[in-house]
């Protein structure tokens, strides 16, 4: 019930929760609120801060720029890692969580989309060799998981379709086994998921403030003068050297 009181939005993000106020509330014991809050703060629901208390996750436009600069350079490398060393078996599983977020979009149920997001994401994760890169991204990428699934429930605007076809591409690349390929896409592909959020943050009001470092776009021409657009990242990228 806590955890519906906050993806209906009746809890706010950044909302410090208080044991007694809650069992109260609720009607239930302060014991059965320390396990609920428990069980939140491991799927990235809550946030606790040492002498501060328990808040509903909140990121800030800030807060999703420095978790993404880290993402953008591990993500990337969990993916080149797995994709010399993929089986079928991985394979399909991918695909099997792209028929559950298609499946999830039909009926509308955001909370089971974003579930097999971040199970489409874990099973790259869990698929390369390094355990600390693993841990990593499970650390840094849960929390930013948990607000999108609140954000998403509060009825923030998503193009499903684009997403879906964001991650078969991931698929499509990783069936390659080509890991520099794959670490290159990967990049791009974090720089859209982070322009996107941040677009988002700015239809509410919650911009990026003035100065910060933006993926951007540029236009462009292929081989054929064909004309289009492309994503530069602001961030430099890491020495070859």
């Amino acid at each position: 019930m806590l955890e519906a009181a906050i993806l209906s939005s009746h809890i706010k993000p950044g909302t410090r929760l208080i044991e007694q106020h809650l069992a109260k509330e609720f009607s239930v014991s302060q014991t059965s609120i320390r396990e609920a809050l428990q069980d939140l703060e491991r799927v990235g629901l809550v946030v606790k801060n040492s002498n501060r208390g328990s808040y509903v996750i909140d990121l800030s436009s800030e807060d999703l720029i420095h978790i993404y600069q880290l993402r953008r350079e591990l993500e990337p490398m969990a993916c080149a890692f797995a994709a010399g060393c993929l089986k079928q078996q991985t394979l399909d599983s991918l695909e099997q969580c792209i028929a559950r977020m298609r499946q999830s979009v039909k009926k509308r149920e955001i909370k089971t989309y974003l579930s097999a997001d971040l199970c489409f994401h874990r099973i790259i994760w869990e698929s390369q060799p390094n355990p600390y890169l693993q841990k990593a991204l499970t650390t840094l990428c849960l929390p930013l998981f948990a607000f999108e699934l609140v954000e998403r429930q509060a009825g923030a605007h998503m193009d499903f379709g684009r997403a879906i076809r964001r991650h078969e591409l991931i698929v499509s690349v990783l069936r390659t086994g080509d890991p520099a390929r794959v670490a290159k896409m990967m990049r791009r592909l974090t720089d859209r998921f982070l322009r996107q959020d941040l677009t988002e943050f700015t239809q509410k009001g919650h911009g990026p403030t003035k100065g910060t470092l933006l993926p951007r776009k540029r236009r462009i021409k292929d081989r054929k003068g064909r004309k289009g657009e492309q994503f530069v990242s602001a961030w430099p990228e890491p020495s070859e050297t």
